[in-house]
């Protein structure tokens, strides 16, 4: 599972409406959003670090081709738009859900 997916993944069992990533300080800072609010999901990656790189590279892959991922066997569209935020290249994550599970694939994701 990728960072993005894993992010998602974390998020969208939450309860979370979107995730937006920001560079701050040297950091990539991820936030998860509920409504108008955001709270910190207590990831912070070094901007130069292979995760953050890898986590961007997947950003700017679903803001051109959406992605799907699974979770608690519903499946979800990945979107992504990337904006300015002071000069530097910010991050929304969006999902919406697709095809929802069956009764039985629910109860077997759940085992």
């Amino acid at each position: 599972m990728s960072i993005i997916e894993e992010i998602a993944f974390k998020t969208i069992r939450s309860g979370g409406e979107a995730v937006e990533v920001e560079f701050k300080d040297g950091y990539e800072e991820i936030f998860p959003l509920s409504g108008p609010s955001g709270v910190s999901l207590g990831i912070r990656l070094e901007s130069s670090s292979n995760e953050a790189n890898s986590l961007r590279a997947d950003l700017y892959g679903i803001a051109k081709k959406r992605r799907r991922v699974t979770v608690g066997g519903d499946e979800y569209e990945l979107r992504c738009r990337v904006y300015d935020r002071f000069g530097e290249d910010a991050f929304r994550l969006e999902w919406r859900q697709v095809k929802p599970a069956t009764k039985a694939r629910r109860q077997k994701s759940c085992s």
